[in-house]
């Protein structure tokens, strides 16, 4: 009776994992087959001499041991890379665990730049974000979710604070902190619409590709053709400290916002979900991995510098409303928000690739070709030699640090976060 009562378990939760693998895969099986048919012909090696501008190789050893192509270093994008590197390690272990992982060579290119992919290739073209959506390229979870576990854990504290504080408690007003960066337009009409009631709790925090704030307004108001009436405001009212988000469940409102480098994605909108506030995303053409799932009106609202207002103001008397938009923010962050969506989307792209790339061509050209170039966070083998990452402390950093690296918490110091 034990026995079947255990087959029954196992067989259970099988089937809730390949049904979570499933709602993520489909775009994965369109990708693969309009770039790569037939189903069974072999997919090219990622070339690691060729990588997009902010992209690299990624291999991966069939004891799914991870090798970058190559180091960033102190390039832009490096903090990106090594928390991907701690993603990924995180979910094939979890793979593991379930006995799911193939022992394959597989290689992609990864594009870790905002705006995203700019053209395919012959092998597995990777993006964290796209500025639009006909961009080549299959997106995938972005670096700053760090692990399945700790996005988890991130979720739990989330909700526990939220629970804690009661909707009657809250202010009624809407919140966003962000960078200012040469990609803030949509920031920036933000920080110019006038608050006489109040209702705005928006901010500028940092510098993006600028010296200073200052610097950073004046060249947007430039290129907008803002009136000095505006700057002056902006600069007087609209220069904000950040917020940590232990606090964002102290608002109703939310706002999600382009992001500051090139009004690409911004990470922000996946914490929005878990605070138990109405989450408001303002209008724009980029997409992530898991918007195709966002719905309006359930999950959200959209708006824009015409819209904000008159939203808030409708929804601020209609009680009902507010409660269908809170209970759809929970439900979108359970159900494609947590760690095992973020290790199903990977897995049905590894699931793809097994068996498709060849396993001498990427032992030979990675190994000989590769070295000197190459680096890896792993441990040094016989069979496994390659130069250590520089960044690799990033991948074992304490979760208060890591929570502070990613700008979760209240940095202890002014500081140049990895742009969103």
């Amino acid at each position: 009776m034990l026995m079947l009562h255990y087959v029954y378990l196992k067989i259970l939760f099988l089937m809730i994992a390949l049904h979570v693998r499933w709602s993520h895969s489909e775009d994965v099986r369109a990708y693969f087959e309009q770039n790569f048919s037939p189903s069974h012909s072999q997919i090219a090696h990622c070339d690691l001499l060729r990588p997009q501008k902010g992209g690299e190789c990624i291999y991966l050893h069939p004891s799914g041991r991870i090798i970058h192509g190559r180091d960033f270093i102190n390039e832009a994008g490096n903090g990106k890379q090594m928390l991907m590197d701690l993603m990924l390690r995180k979910v094939i272990a979890e793979i593991q665990r379930r006995q799911m992982w193939k022992p394959y060579w597989r290689s992609f290119q990864i594009v870790y730049a905002a705006s995203g992919p700019m053209r395919q290739s012959k092998c597995p073209v990777l993006g964290i974000g796209k500025l639009r959506p006909s961009q080549p390229g299959l997106l995938v979870p972005n670096p700053f979710f760090v692990s399945p576990s700790w996005w988890d854990n991130y979720l739990n504290q989330s909700l526990e604070f939220s629970a804690s504080r009661p909707w009657n408690n809250r202010t009624n007003r809407l919140l966003f902190r962000g960078a200012c960066g040469p990609g803030s337009q949509a920031r920036f009409n933000l920080m110019q619409l006038p608050d006489t009631e109040h209702e705005l709790d928006v901010g500028f925090t940092k510098a993006d590709g600028y010296p200073t704030l200052e610097a950073c307004v004046l060249a947007l108001a430039k290129k907008m053709n803002a009136t000095e009436s505006d700057v002056h405001r902006i600069l007087l009212h609209r220069l904000k400290s950040h917020v940590p988000q232990s606090e964002y469940s102290n608002y109703r409102f939310l706002l999600h916002m382009p992001g500051s480098s090139t009004g690409s994605y911004s990470r922000n909108l996946q914490h929005l979900f878990a605070h138990g506030a109405i989450v408001l995303i303002w209008k724009h053409s980029a997409v992530e991995w898991y918007y195709s799932h966002l719905k309006p009106g359930i999950h959200y609202l959209p708006v824009d510098a015409h819209t904000l207002y008159p939203t808030m103001s409708a929804l601020i008397k209609n009680q009902r409303m507010q409660n269908h938009l809170r209970l759809g923010a929970r439900r979108f962050c359970d159900e494609f928000l947590n760690g095992r969506h973020l290790v199903a989307r990977w897995e049905s792209i590894f699931a793809a690739l097994e068996n498709r790339q060849s396993n001498t061509t990427t032992v030979d050209f990675v190994l000989r070709g590769g070295r000197g170039r190459a680096c890896t966070c792993e441990p040094t083998t016989a069979d496994f030699s390659f130069s250590k990452c520089a960044k690799c402390e990033v991948t074992t950093l304490k979760p208060s640090r890591m929570a502070r690296l990613i700008g979760i918490t209240r940095p202890t110091k002014p500081h140049h976060a990895p742009p969103s």
